[in-house]
């Protein structure tokens, strides 16, 4: 059984978890903002990615005035989903869009230990 132990602690220590336990502080600081890119490089986002995603967030939480730090964890989800979006940061889609009936196939690929399976 320690392996299976094992195993669901590094599930339950993943990426996400990680970015989800850095919004738990009562209020933003810009200790946050260094340790969100760090997670985000180090997660390989790429550093153009992790500056742009940092930035918006960063300025989206100035001009909206966010001080509760779970606002500013929402904004960022919300930011990674116009990134991530098929029609770019302009047409922004909610969800993934498959133009041919199903079955379909999707590809995702990463780093070994980085969250795909989890996130699936």
């Amino acid at each position: 059984m320690a392996g299976l132990e094992k195993g669901v602690t590094r599930a339950r220590e993943g990426w996400f978890v990680r970015v989800a336990r850095l919004f738990e502080r009562a209020s933003v600081e810009d200790a946050l903002w260094d340790e969100l890119e760090e997670l985000l490089i180090s997660a390989d986002v790429g550093m153009d990615t992790t500056a742009t995603l940092v930035r918006r967030v960063r300025e989206g939480a100035g001009a909206g005035k966010l001080t509760e730090s779970r606002q500013v964890y929402d904004l960022l989800k919300d930011e990674m989903v116009r990134m991530l979006s098929l029609g770019g940061p302009a047409e922004a889609q909610p969800y993934l869009t498959i133009a041919s009936p199903p079955p379909a196939v999707i590809l995702v690929v990463g780093v070994n230990g980085t969250g795909k399976t989890l996130s699936i």
